[in-house]
């Protein structure tokens, strides 16, 4: 990472160096702006932006977060279903019904707090 950073440091340096005319400013005070623009983090700020974009990108697309969206999703379902059964079942006075529901209730938040992450 260290050398994708070095790589978009100077590429904002460059791009920093090109809004300055260069009949106007000698290589001596273009070098002076780029320290002063170093010491007040301005550079570092927009290389982190830069590096935060494109990290952005890569993972909005990405296999993990696909999975992560189908697992939520089916965990959503499985408790909205488990609710709904477990509702009729009080309403039916079915009480060995509603302790099977609520354990697989317990079952799938369980699950869902350990593969939520990955």
């Amino acid at each position: 990472m260290s050398d994708l950073r070095d790589i978009v440091t100077r590429h904002v340096e460059d791009q920093l160096r090109s809004e300055f005319p260069v009949k106007e400013f000698s290589d001596d005070q273009l070098s002076k702006i780029l320290d002063n623009k170093r010491a007040d983090g301005s550079i570092n700020r927009e290389v982190n932006r830069i590096l935060d974009t494109f990290l952005e990108e890569i993972e909005e697309n990405s296999s993990k977060k696909k999975r992560r969206r189908i697992l939520n999703f089916s965990f959503s379902a499985a408790g909205l279903i488990l609710t709904t059964i477990i509702g009729y079942a009080v309403n039916m006075t079915n009480w060995s019904m509603v302790i099977g529901m609520i354990i697989a209730m317990l079952i799938v938040n369980a699950l869902f707090l350990f593969f939520a992450d990955q």
